[in-house]
C-alpha cells in the first residue's frame, strides 16, 4: 500500500484486533462485532452527512426485515460489497482464491496475512460515506474471511 496514513491506520487496527483477541473467535462472533461496530461508525456518520447525502443501501437495512441488529448490518455490508471483494480476492471462473493472494497468504500466521489483506478489503470497499474508520472495517472483514476460509468462500461464490 502506497499510501502512509492508510497503512498506520490499517497497522493499528490489526493492532486493535488481535489485542481483542478476535483471530481466535469463530467467524458468528466476528460477525457481530463487525455489525457493532458497522453500527457504531454508521450511526456517527449520520451527524456528520449533509442533507443532500443519502446513505448506503447496507445502512438503511431495505429488504432486511427479521434480520437481527447488529449481525443484520454486517450481513447487508457483506452482500453490499460482495461483487467488490469476490473481483477482488477471487478467481471467479476458476472458483478459488487468485494465485497472487495463494502466494502471500501462507501460514497460520494471522498478524502477515492481515497485513497482506486489509489493504485489499480496504480498496474493494473503497471510501464509504457511512465508514467513519474504514481501516477498521476492512481489518475485520479480512479477519472474518481469514476465519471462515478464502478458498471457500471464493469456491461458495462461484
Amino acid at each position: 500500500m502506497s499510501d502512509p496514513q492508510a497503512q498506520a491506520e490499517i497497522e493499528s487496527a490489526i493492532e486493535q484486533t488481535l489485542g481483542a483477541g478476535l483471530d481466535t473467535q469463530d467467524p458468528d462472533q466476528i460477525m457481530r462485532t463487525l455489525g457493532q461496530e458497522l453500527e457504531q461508525q454508521s450511526s456517527q456518520s449520520v451527524l456528520v452527512l449533509s442533507a443532500e447525502d443519502e446513505p448506503e443501501s447496507w445502512v438503511l437495512g431495505a429488504g432486511d426485515e427479521g434480520q437481527d441488529a447488529p449481525e443484520g448490518i454486517a450481513a447487508r455490508f457483506l452482500r453490499f460489497y460482495g461483487d467488490g471483494l469476490r473481483k477482488e480476492l477471487c478467481d471467479v471462473e476458476g472458483g478459488c482464491l487468485k494465485e497472487q493472494y495463494n502466494k502471500i497468504l501462507t501460514g497460520g500466521d494471522m498478524r502477515a496475512n492481515l497485513t497482506a489483506l486489509a489493504p485489499s478489503v480496504l480498496a474493494a470497499i473503497g471510501a464509504s460515506t457511512a465508514l467513519i474508520a474504514p481501516a477498521v472495517v476492512a481489518t475485520l472483514v479480512a479477519v472474518w474471511l481469514l476465519r471462515v476460509g478464502l478458498q471457500q468462500w471464493c469456491a461458495a461464490s462461484s
